[in-house]
């Protein structure tokens, strides 16, 4: 502190050189001397503007002081020493545990209190284990494979129909008896002619045929021609008729018969002649060419269908 009654100096901030007071001036006294500047720039030691000391040597620098070099050590010895402590602490070593049957017991370094829980205070909690049932999947049964039986179709076998005849029953031919008449010759042969020489007897047609001197030609129809007809319902005037559809007025054996194509006139209606297919409205003669030589003369051409009007 200066002496009382004296100027006040500021304190020299930190890193600043040191200056050292002036005197004390009495009052009234002279003034005391301004310190010589050093050959030093300014602020610097021996600077222009420097401060020296009373004896013209600048103050040494704070940090080469012995208080301050001393302050400085301490320091980096307490730095050093915390690390240690630190690294004593929490090191691997630094804590312990030791577990027995009834206790657990916690080690530690630092001066925590030690807590002892009893195994017995714990409380434990049993979680029942529910075992869920094993599912077992019904079994798969797959239904019985069964084929259908196999049934083979009946066979079939076509009856054999033989195809209808058109020759009549009995092939021996009719007998022609010598200076017969065309009706003569129908009743010498009942075999081949019997149910047409029947019908022409029922309602006396023989009478008209046997007419002397006339010439005539009858397409005379073989027993089996007349199957399917219902003679017995036929009235005689219908027999009749039907009758003298198969009479021709003329004498004609086939080769005059055939030589014209188109309608042959009979008694009741005409006929058709078919010269290619030698047919007589579809019927075919079966027995050609019976001549009668009697009287009266022709001939008997016997076909094997009925010829109806």
């Amino acid at each position: 502190m200066p002496p009382v009654g004296g100027p006040t100096q500021p304190m020299p901030a930190a890193g600043e050189p040191t200056v050292p007071m002036p005197a004390a001036v009495p009052p009234g006294g002279p003034v005391p001397p301004v310190p010589p500047v050093g050959p030093g720039g300014p602020g610097g030691p021996g600077g222009p503007g420097g401060p020296v000391g009373p004896d013209g040597v600048p103050p040494e620098p704070w940090y080469r002081r012995p208080g301050a070099i001393a302050g400085i050590i301490a320091a980096i010895l307490a730095i050093i020493l915390l690390i240690i402590l630190l690294f004593w602490v929490t090191g691997d070593d630094g804590d312990e545990v030791a577990t027995d049957d009834s206790t657990t017991t916690v080690v530690s370094s630092t001066s925590v209190p030690v807590t002892t829980v009893p195994e017995s205070t714990v409380p434990v909690t049993t979680v029942p284990v529910t075992t869920a049932p094993a599912t077992t999947a019904p079994p798969t049964t797959a239904p019985p494979t069964t084929a259908p039986p196999t049934t083979a179709p009946p066979t079939t076998t076509p009856p054999t129909t033989a195809p209808p005849t058109t020759t009549p029953p009995t092939t021996v031919p009719p007998t022609v008896p010598a200076d017969a008449t065309p009706y003569g010759i129908l009743a010498a042969n009942p075999d081949q002619f019997g149910t047409l020489v029947s019908l022409i007897d029922r309602v006396g047609l023989d009478a008209d045929l046997n007419t002397p001197g006339a010439s005539i030609t009858i397409l005379a129809p073989v027993d089996s021609a007349f199957e399917g007809l219902d003679l017995a319902a036929m009235s005689d005037d219908d027999v009749r008729a039907l009758l003298l559809h198969h009479v021709v007025d003329s004498s004609l054996d086939t080769a005059t018969l055939f030589a014209q194509s188109g309608e042959l006139d009979t008694l009741n209606g005409p006929v058709v002649i078919d010269a290619t297919a030698r047919t007589i409205s579809g019927a075919t003669v079966v027995f050609p060419d019976l001549s009668a030589t009697g009287d009266p003369n022709g001939f008997v051409q016997g076909i094997d269908q009925v010829l109806l009007p």
